[in-house]
């Protein structure tokens, strides 16, 4: 529903130390991305090059796949899923990282056991751009923790940000605070989320 003063919430999620049975050197993770904790891993996919990207066999992907949905596999369950042994398997995990294919290990967590029932989209339209102007605002929004996504956005609109907080008069005080922040005068629309359908950071592979 959409309104000029409102906006939605729901769950995120925290970084965690990998098992003990490897070590990884990549970046931080999804969540390694301050300003886009959700699209840390596709970021980091995006900077990879095409030129690696294209080195990855069935057994990288398979790798993949199944990191994916359990982080906390140990290297010898990996390796017997692969069909590896575990000390190839190990370097293919590590190579992963050290290129930035893997960029780090997660929990996810309900939002509702830290109390942020409120999962919100905010739309921003600016009355002025240029790049000083989305340079201030990501800056910005940098340093908001309670900002999930943000997206710079082709077409009418700006700026899609994501946000979860605990209620509406959380919602109201980032709102004033985003907007207080802006480095132009913008427009803004608010959409809360009744029901969430699906949310994921698996990346078909």
């Amino acid at each position: 529903m959409p309104g000029s003063d409102f906006c939605g919430e729901a769950a995120g999620a925290a970084a965690i130390g990998r098992e003990k049975h490897w070590q990884h050197g990549g970046p931080a993770g999804s969540t390694l991305s301050v300003l886009f904790p959700m699209l840390a891993g596709r970021q980091a996919l995006h900077w990879v090059s095409k030129a690696f990207m294209s080195q990855l066999d069935r057994v990288d992907r398979k790798i993949l796949d199944i990191l994916q949905r359990n982080g906390r596999i140990s290297i010898t369950d990996l390796a017997q899923s692969v069909g590896l042994s575990a000390t190839p398997c190990a370097e293919r995990v590590r190579r992963l990282e050290r290129n930035g294919i893997i960029t780090g290990y997660h929990a996810h967590v309900a939002p509702k056991a830290l109390g942020k029932n409120l999962l919100v989209f905010l739309e921003i339209k600016l009355s002025v751009k240029s790049d000083e102007v989305f340079k201030k605002i990501k800056d910005e929004l940098q340093r908001m923790p309670e900002v999930m996504e943000c997206h710079l956005l082709s077409g009418d609109i700006d700026y899609l940000v994501k946000a979860r907080l605990a209620d509406m008069n959380d919602y109201r005080r980032l709102l004033g605070d985003i907007l207080q922040r802006l480095p132009a005068s913008a427009e803004s629309r608010s959409y809360v989320v009744m029901e969430e359908i699906k949310e994921t950071l698996y990346l078909q592979v």
